[in-house]
């Protein structure tokens, strides 16, 4: 009964983390919920990194991110949840950060589960 119970729990606690989160865009795909919490949970990636983690090329990787922050690849107005900075060691490469409105999410977020 309490395995069930907790069960309930966890997925009440992820639905309830979906529907927030869609709360911001209700067309974003699930793949920029997924980096987001990527970025969550390892603040200061690369944007590679988030790809590798998602399982898809760095160019799909920094589309997903520009959805994430301020400006959205269109110009037009992003979730501005993330800041993608140039490495200073290699600009090639972009680390990517929680905003002051990230953090405050991850923190809503987590309250939900």
């Amino acid at each position: 009964m309490d395995m069930k119970r907790t069960s309930i729990e966890k997925l009440t606690g992820t639905r309830n983390v979906l529907r927030r989160f869609r709360a911001l865009d209700s067309d974003a795909p699930s793949q920029v919920l997924e980096a987001f919490l990527i970025v969550c949970l390892s603040e200061g990636i690369t944007v590679g990194e988030v790809g590798q983690k998602l399982g898809c090329s760095k160019a799909s990787a920094s589309r997903v991110i520009q959805a994430l922050s301020k400006w959205n690849r269109f110009g037009k107005a992003g979730m501005d949840l993330v800041e993608a900075t140039e490495d200073m060691a290699d600009r090639r490469t972009k680390t990517v950060k929680l905003t002051n409105k990230g953090h405050a999410l991850r923190d809503e977020l987590a309250d939900l589960m």
